[in-house]
């Protein structure tokens, strides 16, 4: 159609292509004047025009850090670890690090936390109004201060809106989102101890004996200990006492060395 265009008369041309980086561009158009037949009109310039168009690429990203650490301190503590182990209602505080690590803006960025029961930011402390508006580089810590209620594998997710500089989202630009997660060990740790004695001195094949023994001055006697980690949690280094004995594990028989470390059970 651009053999000839008549007077008020328009053709839409276009391209398909894909996006590569920036591109500011112009389009330049010229054409000659002619009669009805198309023959170009004798002492009459060529007419032109140009126009611009840009394409400008964005990567926007968003990203979240989240860890834990015991007890409550305004957020001091943050940041915490990815694990912390505690007892049901030891204070604990989970820690968020919001960033925006793209090039665009992003207004606004969307918190949730299911299973800590946060379905947004309201239930955060610290600068949550941060998250109305965060430019590239943009970063803020938000925390959340609960109790340890058993084991908790919990993730938190951000989704951030690209908009541009009047906050006005961009068309055909799909929301970024990114998680993590932080673990609760709800810990339960727990040791026995039973002490027996019995007559004689046998290598410790009469343990277990029983809670009392009665015999003369100076006979043979064998007391035995035998602890037990019935709790959930391994222990480290058991200690074993009994200063009406005056004796430490290291006075006694047997397999000491399981002491260094006992699993549950």
């Amino acid at each position: 159609d651009l053999a000839s265009l008549a007077p008020d008369e328009s053709v839409t041309l276009y391209l398909d292509g894909t996006i590569t980086g920036d591109l500011p561009n112009t389009v330049d158009v010229s054409a000659t004047p002619a009669d009805g037949q198309d023959v170009p009109l004798p002492g009459v310039a060529d007419v032109t025009d140009s126009d611009d168009a840009q394409v400008f690429e964005v990567a926007p990203s968003v990203s979240i850090v989240k860890t834990v650490y015991r007890g409550h301190d305004a957020g001091d503590g943050c940041e915490g670890s990815n694990l912390v182990a505690g007892e049901n209602g030891d204070a604990v505080t989970y820690c968020f690090v919001i960033t925006n690590d793209g090039d665009t803006r992003l207004t606004p960025v969307d918190f949730s936390d299911p299973a800590l029961s946060i379905v947004d930011a309201s239930a955060l402390s610290g600068d949550v109004a941060a998250l109305d508006s965060m430019g590239p580089g943009d970063s803020v810590t938000l925390y959340y201060e609960t109790t340890v209620n058993g084991d908790l594998t919990n993730t938190a997710a951000v989704t951030g809106s690209p908009a541009d500089g009047n906050g006005d989202p961009l068309p055909g630009v799909e929301d970024v989102t990114d998680s993590d997660t932080a673990m609760v060990d709800g810990v339960g740790p727990a040791i026995h101890v039973a002490k027996t004695v019995y007559g004689g001195h046998d290598g410790g094949a009469g343990c277990e004996g029983a809670e009392l023994l009665t015999a003369l001055d100076g006979d043979d006697a064998t007391w035995c200990f035998v602890v037990t980690n019935n709790g959930d949690t391994v222990l480290a280094d058991v200690t074993v006492d009994d200063t009406d004995l005056g004796i430490s594990e290291a006075d006694l028989s047997g397999d000491t060395a399981a002491l260094a470390s006992m699993a549950p059970g």
